[in-house]
Order: C-alpha cells, then sequence, then structure tokens
C-alpha cells in the first residue's frame, strides 16, 4: 500500500539532495517543473525505502512559482506536473543506453487545484539512501531564480 502524503514546503534554510545523474534532466525543466521537482524530492528522508504519493496543492505553491495571478497559478501546475512525467534520467555506458521515467504517478484534480505525484520505483536508487555522487539543491537559491537560464547557470 502506498503512503500518502501532503506536502510541506521547505524552508530557505532547507536542501534536498539527488544523486548527479539528475543535474543534465534538472538544466532542462521550466523553472516552474525545477521548483515541483526540489519540493517534491525534499519530503523523502533519509530512513525512506519507498516512494509515498505527494499531494500538492496549488495554494501551497503560489509563492514558489512566483505566481502573480490567481488564475495562472492552476495552468502553471497542471503544465509543470506535465512537464514531469514525461521527463526521463538517461544513463549511458559504452554498451548501454538507460532510460528512466521520473514519475509513476502524476494526477491533477481540476476541481481542487491539486496535483497527486509519486516517483516511479525505478529511479529509488537515485534518490533514496544516497551516499555518494549527489548534489544539493539549496532552497534560497530556488526560490530566488528568475528564469531557467538562471537557474542552468548556478
Amino acid at each position: 500500500m502506498v503512503r500518502k502524503k501532503k506536502i510541506q514546503l521547505p524552508s530557505r534554510k532547507d536542501y534536498t539532495a539527488v544523486d548527479n545523474v539528475f543535474l543534465g534532466a534538472i538544466n532542462n525543466l521550466s523553472l516552474p517543473a525545477y521548483r515541483i521537482f526540489a519540493v517534491l524530492a525534499s519530503q523523502i528522508t533519509r530512513d525512506d525505502v519507498e516512494f509515498s504519493e505527494y499531494e500538492i496543492r496549488a495554494e501551497e505553491l503560489e509563492q514558489l512559482l512566483d505566481c502573480k495571478n490567481k488564475n495562472q497559478i492552476y495552468q502553471m501546475m497542471k503544465t509543470a506536473t506535465n512537464e514531469l512525467h514525461e521527463i526521463k534520467v538517461q544513463i549511458e555506458s559504452e554498451q548501454i543506453l538507460q532510460q528512466y521515467p521520473w514519475l509513476t504517478k502524476s494526477s491533477y484534480l481540476k476541481n481542487e487545484g491539486t496535483a497527486i505525484l509519486q516517483f516511479h520505483e525505478d529511479i529509488k536508487p537515485f534518490l533514496l539512501r544516497l551516499n555518494r555522487k549527489f548534489s544539493k539543491i539549496w532552497f534560497s537559491q530556488t526560490f530566488e531564480f528568475k528564469s531557467k537560464t538562471a537557474k542552468n547557470m548556478y
């Protein structure tokens, strides 16, 4: 049975860690999708062995997505969660190219302005129990980026 969790928005002092294989894919994300990914990844604790389903409400993300127009937040959230559902992590060696989807579930409840997201189990080694070859995503910078270009320069 999959656990369901409501998102706890991180403070600007917090960070999350991701395996370095995510870095190339992260650079291709739009700023809203990057911020949602960072918040989603921040929900993972050191002791987690399975992924939960995470429920994110549009109102909670309004400040995070830097959206001034309340009516736009719903479309931004829908577009960003769709982007996260379509992206893949790629690991390439001389012999093989492996591609893993980031999410196994991406539901958008239109009448509630809520997204339910779950990481795909194939990417557990890249998000759970990281010991080496990882990068920190600091929320102090994540909240300050104003464009995709600024994020990529970081």
